[in-house]
């Protein structure tokens, strides 16, 4: 199923041969989701063969795998949806990658300063604020 994504692994070592060596546009590090969902129906049937987690014939999995592609085709000809996975991706940024925590900590940075800005509007201090 991985084959699938081959061109676009492929491409980096092509432009490599070109001479437009450009690492920042690997595909390891910029997935497509021709190569996210390639993945991710690899590990699907790995774990559908090597498991018992999944109590369906293979049968099944393949035709989920091959709806799941062609909806996902369909869906970003028509509708323009290019990646369904970016909701799930930053969620998860946010969760256990620190957006949350650099999210939390700029708003009470910008919370402190508009607070010292409106005391400077009205001439008060840390000082003299703390003191009453």
């Amino acid at each position: 199923m991985v084959t699938a994504a081959g061109s676009n692994i492929i491409r980096t070592f092509e432009r490599f041969i070109r001479g437009l060596w450009t690492p920042g546009q690997h595909e390891g590090l910029q997935p497509t989701f021709v190569t996210k969902a390639c993945v991710l129906a690899s590990i699907l049937f790995v774990v559908e063969r090597k498991t018992d987690l999944i109590a369906v014939p293979h049968v099944i999995v393949y035709m989920g795998v091959v709806v799941f592609f062609v909806y996902f085709k369909l869906s970003s000809l028509l509708l323009g949806i290019h990646d369904p996975f970016v909701p799930f991706e930053n969620l998860f940024g946010a969760i256990f990658l620190g957006g949350m925590f650099d999210a939390l900590k700029d708003a009470i940075q910008s919370t402190k300063e508009k607070a010292a800005k409106v005391d400077a509007k009205n001439g008060k201090t840390e000082k003299e604020k703390k003191r009453e």
